[in-house]
C-alpha cells in the first residue's frame, strides 16, 4: 500500500480501516506486516540508453546576469561532482 496525505508514520498506517466484518472495522496491522520501503521512483534518464545520469535544470530570473549565473551554476556543479564517484 502506497499513502500520501494524513498519515504520519507506520503507527498511523496500522490503524487504516480496510473493511468491516459485522460492523467490526479491520485495520492493516491486523492482515498484514507493516514496514517502510524505499520511495516509488519518479522518473529516469539515461545517457545513450545505457546506465543512469542525473539531469538537470537551471532558470534564469529575469534580469539577472547570465554571466553570474553561469558562474555559479559552473562552481556549485564542481562541488557536487567532488563528491559524486
Amino acid at each position: 500500500m502506497r499513502a500520501e496525505g494524513l498519515l504520519h508514520g507506520e503507527a498511523d498506517l496500522r490503524q487504516v480501516v480496510v473493511k468491516a466484518v459485522n460492523g467490526v472495522p479491520v485495520v492493516m496491522n491486523e492482515i498484514a506486516d507493516i514496514v517502510v520501503g524505499g520511495a516509488p521512483r519518479q522518473g529516469l534518464a539515461t545517457m545513450n540508453g545505457d546506465g543512469e545520469v542525473v539531469a538537470g535544470l537551471v532558470l534564469k530570473l529575469t534580469g539577472a546576469n547570465t554571466n553570474a549565473v553561469i558562474a555559479a551554476v559552473t562552481e556549485r556543479l564542481e562541488a557536487v561532482n567532488a563528491t559524486l564517484p
